[in-house]
């Protein structure tokens, strides 16, 4: 089956290897076998997930939590709700998730405009399950940000 000349763009962020202690129940080398399996298929352009400015991450989480995590000053409680040991890398792999999930949904957005096909309902589908689970999963409390997002529009 030939393979069609457009090829939407995938953001990647395990180029960020965080290491985590032997025994740990994240499953860590999943995304790079992932992007392996992708690249391998050639149906999608891959990039690396450019980083987001923490004034964007403030847009989702308290600005005093993203500050603490950045520095790498929260608290033993908080990052172990977070379940991942600390570093620069992982505040990097955090900072691209964010970046490649909103550049994700800025090219899903220009997509949309076109006339959908598959691959554009499909990823449209996939993004908008993505986010969704993103921020049931990494929504921290946080001040009045808490009480805006959960009275945002469902995607």
């Amino acid at each position: 089956m030939p393979k069609s000349a457009f090829r939407p763009r995938l953001f990647s962020t395990d180029q960020y290897s965080i290491t985590l202690p032997a025994g740990h129940k994240f499953p860590i080398n999943k995304y790079g076998m992932l992007r392996g399996l992708v690249e391998k298929e050639g149906l999608f352009q891959l990039e690396r997930s450019p980083l987001a400015d923490s004034e964007t991450v403030c847009l989702a989480h308290d600005p005093d939590y993203v500050t603490q995590f950045t520095l790498g000053t929260l608290s033993t409680a908080a990052m172990r709700r977070i379940g991942l040991p600390w570093s620069e890398t992982f505040v990097q792999r955090a900072y691209a998730s964010v970046g490649g999930t909103i550049s994700a949904s800025l090219q899903a957005w220009n997509m949309a405009g076109e006339p959908p096909s598959a691959a554009a309902r499909t990823m449209l589908f996939a993004l908008k399950a993505l986010v969704s689970a993103s921020l049931m999963t990494l929504r921290l409390p946080s001040s009045s940000c808490e009480k805006e997002i959960s009275s945002a529009e469902p995607l």
